[in-house]
């Protein structure tokens, strides 16, 4: 069941969503529910204007070094848009 979200209330706030994929489900080219919910929710998010930062990363149930390095460099990025008063 999908609920009614309402998003007209704007917060400054900037998402990173990160999304596995499985080798199998690669192999079977089928996504999961979960991977169909995390593009959904990419698709509202978007839809309503919010700064999003979406990616998907071909692995199972694990966190991978190029997911960190991508979680470093975007947050690296929002620290910079902050100024000198951001904290590392």
């Amino acid at each position: 069941m999908v609920r009614s979200v309402n998003l007209d209330i704007r917060l400054e706030v900037l998402i990173l969503h990160q999304e596995l994929t499985s080798p199998r489900m690669r192999a079977e080219a089928r996504p999961t529910l979960v991977l169909l919910h995390g593009r959904r929710t990419r698709d509202l998010l978007e839809r309503h204007g919010v700064d999003l930062t979406y990616r998907e990363y071909s692995m199972a149930h694990q966190v991978s070094a190029e997911e960190m390095v991508e979680a470093r460099a975007w947050l690296d990025g929002v620290l910079d848009q902050a100024g000198p008063t951001a904290t590392r």
